[in-house]
C-alpha cells in the first residue's frame, strides 16, 4: 500500500524586475511601466533624475497586483520639450530589492520618421 501526502510551499524571495520595462514619449507626456515577482509580494517606487517620485498632479503612479506575488507600477508624468529625465525602477521587500534603469526616448528620437509632405 502507498501513502501519498500533498504539501503546499511558500517559497519566499527577493523581488525580481522583468526587463521587459519600457517608456514612451509623446509631446507632453513620459509614459513608463515596470514589472516585478517577489514573495512576500514587493513594493515599487520610481526614481526621476535620483529623486523618489510621489504622485502628484504632474506625476500620476498606477499600480497592479499581478497575482499573490507580482506588481506592475506605471508612470506617467509631464515634461518640458528639451527635458531627457534618467528614470529608474525599484522593486522592495523584506528579502531585497531589485531595479531597472529605464530609456526614456529623447524629443529627436520622438520627432524621427515625420517629415514633410511636398504635394505638386
Amino acid at each position: 500500500m502507498e501513502n501519498s501526502t500533498t504539501a503546499l510551499l511558500d517559497v519566499e524571495f527577493a523581488p525580481q524586475v522583468s526587463g521587459s520595462g519600457s517608456c514612451s514619449r509623446t509631446a507632453a507626456e513620459i509614459s513608463c511601466s515596470c514589472e516585478s515577482h517577489g514573495n512576500p509580494s514587493p513594493s515599487m517606487e520610481w526614481r526621476v533624475s535620483g529623486l523618489r517620485v510621489t504622485n502628484s498632479t504632474d506625476r500620476v503612479i498606477r499600480e497592479e497586483q499581478l497575482g499573490n506575488t507580482g506588481l506592475r507600477s506605471s508612470l506617467t508624468m509631464r515634461h518640458s520639450q528639451g527635458d531627457t529625465p534618467t528614470l529608474l525602477c525599484l522593486s522592495t521587500n523584506t528579502l531585497g530589492s531589485s531595479s531597472l534603469p529605464l530609456h526614456v526616448p529623447s524629443a529627436e528620437q520622438h520627432t524621427v520618421g515625420f517629415g514633410i509632405l511636398k504635394i505638386k
